[in-house]
């Protein structure tokens, strides 16, 4: 099932704190820019500009390519990177980062209303 989100209202989902995870969204290529925030490390996420931005420093972008009219992202997080693929793959970018194991939550920012077509948030096992 779809699920909107407000720009006034972000949606927080709990994440158990030092776990691995596993995030998978898809919106339609003509969704409004958002802010994913994940154990605090930030991403710009704007569909239409076909572009995401991970605000580490200095800045790293990953091209965004629609495929039927929709942006697919998957995003592997553990305790020390963030890997994000988009499409089927053919988009990738890994980048070391710590987030914030305070931090325990996924949160989605947008900038207006915003139709999530899939969002899961899977807890992984360390291997």
């Amino acid at each position: 099932a779809e699920k909107a989100v407000e720009p006034v209202r972000p949606l927080r989902l709990p994440m158990a704190a030092g776990s691995a995870c596993e995030l998978a969204l898809v919106v339609g290529a003509d969704a409004a820019s958002f802010t994913l925030c994940l154990r605090g490390e930030s991403l710009r996420i704007a569909p239409q500009e076909g572009t995401l931005i991970h605000s580490v420093q200095p800045e790293k972008a990953l091209p965004l390519c629609a495929d039927e009219g929709r942006i697919e992202l998957r995003i592997l997080a553990d305790t020390t990177s963030l890997e994000i693929f988009a499409g089927q793959g053919q988009a990738f970018m890994a980048n070391g980062c710590l987030p914030d194991e305070n931090l325990a939550f996924a949160e989605i920012k947008p900038d207006a209303p915003l139709t999530l077509q899939k969002l899961t948030l899977s807890m992984l096992e360390s291997c």
